[in-house]
């Protein structure tokens, strides 16, 4: 996601990892998502993007900006947030500000 900025995020143990990885499986080897010419384009990485951008200044300071990133990051990775997901959505958007569920639009719920 080279135009992105995003929070990635880690599977607890292997078996929330395996349960991930079966639900996208899923997803992308259902007959009629096959049937609109819809196919897995990327490897797994779970997150949540958080912006994208366009242009770049010519003056901005990468290095800096890599760095108030990079503090950011690791005042994460020290207290790491936990949160189980409970319910799946398949979802369109016209554009990145704009997610919608058409009415026939599968959901999936998961049991705790």
């Amino acid at each position: 996601m080279p135009r992105a900025i995003a929070v990635c995020l880690v599977p607890l143990d292997q078996n929330s990892y395996e349960q991930i990885i079966n639900l996208r499986r899923a997803i992308y080897q259902n007959p009629k998502l096959i049937a609109l010419g819809i196919e897995q384009q990327y490897h797994f990485t779970a997150h949540v993007t958080l912006g994208y951008f366009g242009d770049i200044a010519p003056d901005l300071n990468r290095v800096n900006f890599a760095t108030m990133l990079s503090e950011l990051n690791q005042q994460w990775a020290d207290n790491l947030p936990e949160f189980t997901v409970h319910r799946s959505e398949l979802r369109k958007f016209d554009d990145m500000t704009h997610y919608y569920r058409e009415p026939d639009s599968p959901v999936l719920v998961f049991d705790n």
